[in-house]
């Protein structure tokens, strides 16, 4: 009865012109709910959070009950710090002022910054002319040299040899994300769960096309387990997915 219910109410909501995308905060509760039920089954202790930005996808996943040990990887030194203030106390949640690549090195990072003080277009890749206008008004644009480091060699040094690792590497590096991946030769195995920003549309000069990005997961074992639109363009089309992926053979049997 209840069912039949809420099913009517639903098609009356759809008849009167509501849609799901009216109601971002509802997607993003279903979203973060499917993303803690992995994290749970895949029994991950260890989030790496790359491209952490100002830190609120770490807190969020405190505030969905996760306790495990946090990674956060941020370039930007003012957004290092914003995620410092974010975790306080909190000695299981770490942070590095740094880039991570297929390689240690030092390279430039553009620093794009919109006019409501968001951070997250900034990419070690220049970003495409014709993208510009997508992506909101720009209040400033500069570039510093920022270093690089290869995750397997952070890892080795901040998780103990002891430990029974999984890892839930989350990457946000506006295009740079198969670079991330490619410096975690040795340690790619403990990766259990991976999330991906997959652009339909490339907003950064030599950026990889979406599909090379699947393929490349994909050959590493990764099977995927959801896929949800960051954006769209003017007329509904998909710009960006996250993109999540799962080993199925580190689920509990």
């Amino acid at each position: 009865m209840l069912k039949s219910l809420l099913s009517k109410t639903g098609y009356a909501a759809l008849r009167m012109g509501l849609r799901a995308s009216d109601l971002p905060l509802m997607d993003r509760f279903v979203e973060q709910g499917n993303l803690i039920d992995l994290l749970r089954d895949l029994r991950i202790n260890y989030v790496l959070d790359v491209g952490a930005n100002k830190g609120w996808f770490a807190k969020h996943l405190r505030m969905l009950g996760y306790w495990g040990a946090i990674f956060c990887f941020e370039p930007i030194r003012a957004d290092c710090l914003a995620i410092s203030r974010l975790a306080g106390n909190d000695c299981s949640w770490r942070i590095f002022n740094f880039g991570l690549g297929s390689e240690n090195t030092t390279k430039s990072f553009n620093i794009i910054s919109l006019s409501n003080g968001n951070t997250t277009l900034s990419s070690f890749l220049k970003p495409r002319v014709e993208s510009q206008n997508l992506t909101g008004k720009v209040d400033s644009a500069t570039s510093e040299p920022i270093a690089i480091k290869r995750l397997d060699e952070v890892l080795d040094e901040a998780i103990p040899e002891s430990s029974d690792a999984r890892l839930f590497l989350k990457m946000d590096t506006q295009g740079y994300d198969l670079e991330v991946l490619s410096g975690a030769t040795k340690w790619i195995d403990k990766i259990s769960l991976l999330q991906s920003e997959l652009s339909i549309m490339p907003f950064y000069e030599g950026m990889p096309p979406y599909r090379q990005a699947l393929e490349r997961y994909e050959a590493l074992g990764f099977s995927l387990m959801n896929l949800y639109v960051v954006r769209r363009a003017q007329h509904k089309s998909i710009l960006e997915y996250d993109c999540i992926m799962a080993r199925l053979g580190c689920f509990n049997p």
